[in-house]
């Protein structure tokens, strides 16, 4: 698992859009996050951490 540093860009989506605000509300509150490669399945899991 590799943290994401803070500070970095998440895609932009468009106002209008249905989806892609998700990473952007983990990366506002979050301290740290990640994504990993779920293993023996599609898809991506979703890491953070936040302080207490």
């Amino acid at each position: 698992m590799t943290a994401r540093p803070r500070g970095r860009a998440v895609t932009v989506v468009q106002s209008w859009g249905e989806s892609g605000r998700g990473l952007a509300m983990v990366e506002l509150i979050a301290d740290a996050w990640g994504i990993d490669r779920a293993e023996g399945a599609p898809g991506r899991k979703v890491w953070f951490e936040l302080k207490a």
